[in-house]
């Protein structure tokens, strides 16, 4: 699952191992949308961290970030699967 907004990845790494078996990838971009006609990102940014231990729960195998998260999100992003609060 790349690029896809947070809210999203649960569903997408899910179906990804009930349809192939395998393990599964999350890594969401920051969770804006893309207006298409203006070429622009709208909406709030939130990258929820705390969904990553779900995610890995799951069966996500390897997690990180896509557009626009940066080394601070990832590093919170440790944190929350290390067990250590956001």
């Amino acid at each position: 699952m790349n690029c896809s907004a947070p809210y999203d990845v649960m569903q997408a790494v899910t179906t990804a191992i009930e349809v192939t078996g395998l393990p599964a990838v999350a890594y969401p971009n920051l969770g804006e949308t893309r207006d298409s006609e203006t070429h622009t990102r709208r909406g709030d940014a939130v990258f929820d961290t705390r969904l990553a231990a779900d995610w890995v729960a799951a069966g996500a195998r390897l997690v990180g970030g896509c557009c626009r998260v940066g080394p601070d999100h990832i590093a919170q992003l440790a944190g929350v699967l290390k067990g250590q609060p956001s």
